[in-house]
């Protein structure tokens, strides 16, 4: 990494003390569907457990959006609540619906709190 201007002036990533951080990243565009590098950050509600862990996902995996809209997610490693998954897949198949010409978002960031 260097030490231009320019990456510093980038945002660090916002600590997450309670519910997760999903982070997708587009890899790969294929004919009316796409791949996505995911990775989950879970809140841990000891300020300096979340400062430590913030670049570290507890959680990282592959997502597939299928031509017709279908979403498929891979775990790779660490564990994630089923409600975070269900979250994931709602946002990816949302995300499906709004792309217009084979044209994915390149990165796609949203928290969600915790499940009640």
């Amino acid at each position: 990494m260097s030490d231009s201007p320019l990456r510093a002036a980038v945002a660090k990533p916002l600590l997450t003390k309670y519910g997760a951080r999903t982070e997708l990243r587009l890899l790969e565009v294929e004919t009316g569907g796409a791949h996505y590098e995911v990775r989950w950050f879970l809140g841990s509600e000891s300020e300096d457990s979340a400062r430590d862990d913030a670049t570290a996902p507890s959680a990282h995996g592959l997502a597939t959006i299928a031509p017709n809209g279908q979403v498929q997610i891979e775990l790779r490693g660490g564990e994630v609540p089923a409600w975070l998954l269900s979250f994931t897949d709602k946002l990816l198949r949302t995300t499906a619906r709004g792309v217009q010409d084979g044209r994915y978002p390149r990165r796609l960031t949203r928290w969600r709190d915790a499940a009640d």
